[in-house]
This record gives structure tokens, sequence and C-alpha cells, in this order.
């Protein structure tokens, strides 16, 4: 989950487009590795800014897009 703060317009996220965190692992309550994660989508579409977000995922790597709506 990406909680950002202090977001006020989506010129405060990198210029790029884009930010991508890698090298994920996930472990159940048992403490056993999750191998193929099931990743979703929820976006809270009542706060700004909306920058356009996206997602793309695999098991270890999760890419966050962003667009520009609110410039």
């Amino acid at each position: 989950m990406l909680e950002p703060y202090y977001v006020n317009s989506c010129d405060d996220f990198p210029p790029n487009g884009k930010i991508r965190f890698e090298g994920i692992t996930l472990f159940n309550q048992d403490l056993k590795r999750v191998r193929d994660p099931e990743w979703s989508e929820v976006y809270n579409s009542t706060v700004t800014p909306q920058c356009g977000y996206g997602t793309t995922a695999t098991a270890s790597r999760v890419t966050l897009d962003y667009g520009s709506k609110d410039r």
C-alpha cells in the first residue's frame, strides 16, 4: 500500500511518471513465503490530487504509474 503524505499536486511525485518497488517478498501469517501473490488495485477517488494512477505488478515488483490530471 502506498500512503503518501504532503502530496499537494502531481508535481510532488518524481518527474518520470512512475515509482517502482522491487525485491518484494511477502510472507503469510505462518511466516511462509507467498510465491505468487495476487495483487489488486484500489484507489481512493475522493482525495486530491488525482494523478491518473495505475499499477503493474509481478510477484516481486510493483510499479505505480501516475499521469497529470491535476496539472
